[in-house]
């Protein structure tokens, strides 16, 4: 199964829009800092510009703030989804090696921007659940729960790939998607196709740290390409697995 992974896995790479992953994911980061800075620089300025009157109603000078807050609330909310939308968009197309182009990441966000909701409404749920069952273990077995319930995240984060899988290669509705993360066949693979993950993005970050020190700038360069390349290979690993584990079904979408 992990062989069949690796073959759609370097079968998207081969696609060279695939790149554009982080192109985007590079120009959304500078745009929302940009952005955020622009409007909470704004509001500080506007908060303070009138010392006397914020001295006599401080409450216009709070208002000034949290109205600041919450625009910059507001562009993270909006931004946020797009960028899920077009990344998971672009990444899941490929892994179906259906083709895609450098101006593909614009209409799969709008055509995918329910489905990043819909992800991030399920990340939410399954952070609240293990809150709440780590809540209860820590207070009924305090160390020993706190041990208990990060081995039950670790032993469950393949449900959220089952739901990221569902919605965008799939193509299911949110529904359909989340009753099938509750199925066992393909759990083996898609474990230990993330432990595959995380074992390889750690070592690659050891050898990040031994070139920066060792080759200072010339090393720092090397850490941000090798940075920008894992922004796309590593979901897009997850994505390949996801689809060895569903070999012999038609995606919808």
């Amino acid at each position: 199964m992990l062989t069949q992974a690796f073959h759609y896995w370097t079968a998207a790479l081969r696609q060279s829009a695939i790149w554009s992953v982080a192109l985007w994911t590079f120009v959304f980061t500078i745009i929302l800092i940009i952005a955020l800075f622009v409007v909470g620089a704004g509001a500080l300025v506007t908060a303070f510009s009138h010392p006397a009157v914020a001295g006599r109603f401080p409450a216009v000078q709070a208002g000034h703030m949290i109205t600041g807050l919450f625009v910059m609330w507001l562009i993270l909310v909006a931004a946020g989804p797009f960028l899920a939308a077009g990344i998971y968009g672009l990444l899941s197309q490929a892994v179906l090696e259906r083709p895609i182009t450098w101006g593909s990441f614009w209409p799969l966000g709008r055509q995918f921007y329910g489905r990043a909701w819909g992800l991030m409404g399920f990340g939410l749920l399954w952070m609240l659940a293990l809150a709440l069952v780590g809540g209860v273990l820590a207070g009924l077995a305090h160390g020993v729960g706190v041990v208990i319930t990060i081995v039950l995240a670790l032993l469950s984060w393949p449900l959220a790939l089952r739901m990221l899988g569902g919605l965008f290669v799939d193509g299911l509705t949110w529904t359909d998607s989340f009753r099938k993360i509750w199925g066992l066949p393909g759990y083996g693979a898609l474990w230990g196709g993330g432990l595959v993950a995380i074992i390889t993005y750690g070592l690659l970050a050891v050898i990040d740290l031994v070139l920066i020190k060792a080759m200072g700038s010339i090393g720092l360069v090397l850490y941000m390409l090798l940075s920008l390349f894992l922004v796309v290979a590593a979901p897009l690993w997850l994505l390949a697995v996801y689809r060895a584990t569903q070999a012999g079904r038609t995606p919808t979408a």
